[in-house]
């Protein structure tokens, strides 16, 4: 996969975006324009979080493209019963139909944040939330692929003897740690329920919206457990690191009431003398 070739690229090319647009200081307030509310903005590291994201990204690739497959002889020294108590249960599944469930849960999810842009007033501040939405993207992924190249958790269905034998002898059989299906979808989910919310803090679409933003990543979750793919302990902290960046990553972009700084008040008070 050499997905962070791309990333890379639209960090290095977003400089050029950034760079257009200039500081502003000391900025005159027009008393009779009445100008339309921004609520995000970008700042000056958002490219060095972009290219930092991206690195993670590639060296956490090259871990899992260097993992070697389990042997067939290996299979015979497995025992479930070394697993913990509260992930053992995960090894009675096998079910690829329900592991394409869950492809169609996480495409849900990374489709909701552009489906924002159909708002008339959403879509004025496209290039910020666009630029939010590669940020939350290229760290959730990072994240996910580093801590898979760092373990070496096999998934559970290399213990169910339903499995095909092909499948356990793939790579990715030891990738189990975290879900990266669930923290995709809890990041995309969580992102688009934040959004929504600092446009319209008094809509009551809000609980709709949160209920959603709870539940879509929670039926990826079930579908990853339930296939055989990841244990209870994968999809929970995958649930957890995507929700934290997806939820977290507007609170980096909210833009500062520059009437309510310490700067702003100083000036007002040195303007009589």
């Amino acid at each position: 996969m050499k997905y962070w070739m791309f990333f890379l690229g639209i960090s290095f090319c977003s400089v050029g975006v950034l760079a257009q647009s200039p500081m502003q200081y000391n900025t005159q307030i027009k008393k009779h324009a009445k100008k339309p509310r921004i609520v995000y903005e970008l700042n000056t590291y958002d490219i060095s979080l972009l290219v930092g994201g991206s690195f993670l990204f590639s060296y956490g690739n090259n871990l899992v493209r260097k993992k070697t497959p389990l042997q067939a002889q290996d299979l015979y020294l497995l025992n479930k019963n070394s697993i913990n108590c509260i992930d053992r249960f995960a090894t009675n599944f096998w079910s690829p139909s329900i592991s394409k469930v869950s492809d169609l849960t996480f495409l849900g999810g990374l489709l909701s944040t552009p489906s924002l842009f159909m708002d008339s007033k959403i879509r004025k501040e496209w290039f910020t939330i666009g630029f939010m939405y590669l940020e939350a993207s290229v760290w959730s992924f990072s994240l996910t692929q580093t801590t898979k190249g760092l373990s070496h958790r096999l998934r559970p269905f290399i213990y169910n003897p339903s499995a095909p034998l092909d499948q356990k002898l793939q790579t990715d059989a030891k990738n189990s740690f975290f879900s990266g299906h669930t923290a995709l979808t809890a990041t995309y989910s969580f992102l688009t329920y934040k959004i929504y919310s600092d446009f319209y803090p008094k809509s009551g679409l809000k609980p709709y919206l949160l209920a959603g933003a709870i539940s879509l990543p929670l039926l990826t979750a079930t579908g990853r457990v339930l296939s055989g793919k990841h244990y209870l302990s994968d999809v929970l902290t995958g649930y957890a690191v995507g929700a934290l960046v997806g939820y977290g990553l507007p609170f980096l972009h909210r833009k500062k009431d520059k009437s309510q700084s310490p700067s702003s008040s100083i000036r007002i008070l040195i303007i009589p003398f």
